[in-house]
């Protein structure tokens, strides 16, 4: 897991954004740089779409509900699966956060999100592991949440204080 206070490594990746005037998401390029610079910003690295833990992270990363941060601008998900497995996610989840795919896991790797090895209950090495990262306007590292077993929910309470306080 990278250290709190170091610079996010800077990456562009394909993502599904937010839906348009006609209800449709659309499916374009995200850099880090563009996207996350100015506010702060969370990124979730997940091991799948469907799967029951991240369906119930993902969730309850959509549910937060504080006036203090925009989820729909500053929560972005991170997962190895095609930009078509997301949108049949967010379509069924009503998952309003842009998604980003990484195939090939290189941002992943770069984030030291991803599993070297089987971690059991269909978790095979390559897929991306449950790590958070609270970035501040700066793109520091402000606070950083990782598991190695993909069952241990991260505290959504301490992820919303730390957006909160990232922003101030």
């Amino acid at each position: 897991m990278l250290s709190e206070g170091t610079t996010a490594p800077d990456f562009t990746l394909s993502g599904l954004g937010l839906p348009n005037d006609a209800d449709e998401r659309r499916m374009t390029e995200y850099h880090l740089e563009e996207f996350a610079r100015g506010s702060p910003t969370l990124l979730a690295f997940y091991p799948g779409d469907f799967s029951p833990v991240c369906t119930d992270e993902l969730c309850s990363l959509r549910d937060i509900a504080l006036s203090a941060i925009d989820t729909s601008r500053d929560v972005y998900g991170i997962s190895r699966d095609s930009l078509f497995t997301h949108e049949a996610f967010a379509y069924d989840h009503d998952i309003d956060s842009p998604l980003l795919s990484d195939v090939e896991g290189d941002v992943c790797a770069a984030y030291d999100a991803i599993h070297e090895e089987d971690a059991g209950d269909g978790v095979e090495a390559g897929l991306a592991k449950r790590t958070l990262y609270v970035l501040a306007p700066d793109l520091t590292i402000e606070y950083a949440w990782q598991s190695d077993d993909p069952w241990v929910d991260p505290d959504i309470e301490a992820v919303v204080d730390e957006l909160v306080a990232a922003g101030s």
